[in-house]
């Protein structure tokens, strides 16, 4: 049921030389060949849950290799006869059928496309809000596309408490059989996690109506109760700690018909005295958000946090069912995201075969020192980001042809500059919209804090000590000595390293494995932390070439 790997690879060639007009190369060839041996792997079933993660480097042809692979299937049986159940050795093969998980629906839409074309028949189909199939279609589409989001949701129902697992079971159904091949493009985010914020909670309690609060005494009073819990903890104890099985969190009312109430109610005359759906919508939003993160802390260990005038109950959980098929994860920064390894004999890690890209034509320009967190960066924005654009400008950059990689609310200053490409973290991985940009500037850090990584470490591992999550710089792991810290570097380091590629270093032109020059411009903030991410930047992009910048925006006092 798998596909030949020199035919693949010799396939592969073609396309790449005669349809893309790109060089190969025997390392890039080498790189193919894992493409197809692996997927050829994961359809024998050799080890039937094992996630295998390859880490083909951006511009090396992840993406054209997975469409030219599932388009070889193509050539495959789609009808089971009595032929194959007695094995006749003249029949063709069955096709194993596919499921492949992209970030974005376009993603999706392109591969398919993509697949099609190189096979010469539709046997590839995007499913997605905007073209959903019906259950009896996507049985019978041979390689089924959904998304991150679609796949996340149905892994979400699957493993929690009372999930059916259908929609799950309808994305991996193949004819009367399941899929064999499972493909998942970028990381795919495995943590569900859940947050109660008492400003949230003060905020649900202040819009219910008095006539609802009325019917609903009990489930009030319990969220009232959660509000004083949590003040009495912030006034006293550590600002973050493991907290005890409390009866509190584990005798919930059932929110079922207070949920139910409030479905349909219209707070915007109620709470701000006018019309405004939007803001009614974004208060029902709050309410059912803030009630589904209380019901997740039932019978669950719970992380009391203190930041600031953050303060929070956390927990989190992986979604990764025990019984779940094994997959093929994509990954160019696998090594930096250190979740794979908190899997442990659930994930294997494939090596890459080296050299097949280089970055000698990529010019990492470097300024330390900086404030970069989205809390200073926001309030200062105006004034920051019209430092920075005099500094880009001074240096005669194309505005058409600059990335700037920014937080969220930081982005709408930059936009105000003529020409700018802007993009912010959490909506730049997997978009390819500034690949012909030749310079990419990173101006302000994602950071994850410490309950981000404590949450992603124990949703895995099991709940931990207070004393474990004070215990800064010691909280071992494998060969890392703190891991949190680990975890946070690492994160950090893998949307940085995403972001840069998103310019036109992520395309190879010559038979070294070499992109056309570019230029990256990286503001860091002090100490071991800036440090850390170079290095991860160096060991991702092999060959780049770092030089001191000096530029005096953000600077710490």
């Amino acid at each position: 049921m798998s596909v030949d790997v020199d035919a693949f690879r010799t396939a592969m060639t073609k396309h790449w030389e005669e349809a893309l007009g790109n060089e190969s190369s025997p390392k890039l060839q080498a790189v193919w060949a894992q493409l197809a041996i692996t997927y050829n792997n994961q359809i024998d079933r050799s080890n039937p849950r094992l996630w295998q993660v390859l880490q083909p480097p951006t511009g090396t042809g992840k993406s054209q290799g997975t469409a030219m692979y599932c388009a070889m299937l193509a050539t495959l049986s789609m009808t089971l006869s009595i032929e194959h159940i007695m094995k006749a050795y003249a029949v063709p093969r069955l096709h194993p059928g596919a499921l492949i998980v992209t970030r974005l629906k376009c993603g999706g839409e392109e591969m398919a496309a993509q697949i099609n074309k190189l096979a010469g028949c539709e046997t590839a189909r995007a499913h997605h809000s905007e073209t959903p199939l019906s259950e009896s279609a996507m049985v019978k589409t041979p390689v089924l596309i959904i998304t991150h989001s679609a796949y996340i949701n149905a892994l979400r129902d699957k493993s929690s408490e009372n999930g059916t697992g259908e929609q799950l079971r309808r994305f991996h159904q193949w004819f009367h059989a399941e899929r064999g091949l499972i493909i998942i493009d970028e990381a795919l985010d495995l943590i569900d996690t859940a947050q109660v914020n008492i400003e949230d909670l003060k905020q649900v309690l202040g819009h219910i109506p008095e006539t609802i609060a009325r019917e609903y005494p009990t489930e009030i009073q319990y969220l009232h109760d959660l509000v004083k819990m949590m003040r009495e903890l912030s006034a006293n104890g550590p600002r973050e700690r493991m907290l005890p099985d409390m009866n509190m969190l584990c005798d919930q009312p059932d929110f079922a018909s207070l949920r139910k109430a409030i479905k349909s109610l219209t707070l915007d005359r109620a709470v701000l005295k006018r019309s405004d759906a939007d803001a009614s919508k974004s208060m029902l939003r709050t309410i059912r958000d803030t009630i589904d993160a209380v019901e997740k802390l039932a019978g669950q260990w719970c992380l009391f946090s203190q930041s600031g005038i953050q303060t929070t109950l956390n927990f989190a959980r992986h979604i990764l069912p025990k019984d779940h098929p094994g997959a093929v994860i994509l990954d160019a920064t696998a090594s930096t995201n250190l979740l794979y390894q908190l899997l442990e004999d659930r994930v294997s890690i494939v090596p890459t075969p080296n050299g097949a890209r280089r970055y000698d034509n990529v010019t990492l320009h470097v300024s330390k020192g900086h404030r970069v967190g989205k809390y200073y960066l926001r309030a200062h924005a105006k004034a920051e980001c019209a430092k920075l654009v005099n500094a880009l400008q001074s240096m005669m950059l194309n505005p058409q042809g600059t990335f700037v990689a920014c937080h969220k609310d930081v982005k709408p200053h930059l936009e105000q500059h003529a020409g700018f490409q802007v993009g912010s973290w959490g909506a730049i991985d997997g978009k390819n919209a500034w690949q012909d940009c030749d310079t990419a500037v990173i101006f302000g850090l994602p950071y994850r804090d410490n309950v981000w990584a404590a949450n992603t470490f124990m949703a895995v591992q099991g709940s931990q000590s207070t004393n474990w999550l004070g215990a800064n710089g010691n909280r071992p792991f494998g060969p890392y000595t703190d891991i949190l810290k680990e975890l946070s570097t690492g994160a950090i380091a893998t949307q940085v390293i995403q972001a840069i590629n998103r310019v036109r270093c992520r395309r190879v032109v010559d038979k070294n494995g070499n992109c056309k020059p570019t230029e990256v411009y990286l503001v860091l903030p002090s100490g071991q932390l800036a440090d850390d991410i170079l290095e991860h930047i160096k060991t991702s992009m092999p060959g780049v070439r770092v030089v001191k910048w000096a530029y005096s925006g953000s600077t710490r006092k």
